[in-house]
Parts: C-alpha cells; structure tokens; sequence
C-alpha cells in the first residue's frame, strides 16, 4: 500500500476520484491527468485496486463498462 501512495501518479487519481460526483471511468480520468500514458494509468489503477483503495465495478451490458 506505500509503494501506490508513494506515487504522484496514484494520489492525483485519488484526488480526482474523491471529488467526482459520481464513479469516473478510464477515458475521463485519462482526460484530467494531463501527460500520463494510458500505460501508466492502468497500472497506476491496478495497484490501488490491488491494496483495495479503489473499487473497479464491471457491467455485464454490450459493449461492457467498467466504472
């Protein structure tokens, strides 16, 4: 859990997301975070939901979403 807090990247989405009105999908948090690559933002995601600091839910429609 230190190693996703130590990084830039992974407070600024914190931040982002603690304010959203409502859950933000990849695309809008790709579209706030100016210069991080779409790389770096998955992994940034993967790590926090991994220490259980963020929910990923999954919608079982066509095409699937994922907030």
């Amino acid at each position: 859990m230190v190693d996703a807090l130590a990084s830039k990247c992974s407070l600024y989405i914190l931040s982002l997301l603690r304010h959203a009105e409502r859950p933000l999908r990849f695309t809008e948090l790709r579209r706030r975070i100016e210069g991080i690559t779409q790389k770096s933002l998955t992994q940034a995601l993967r790590n926090l939901e991994r220490d259980g600091l963020i929910s990923r839910t999954v919608y079982p429609t066509i095409p699937p979403r994922v907030d």
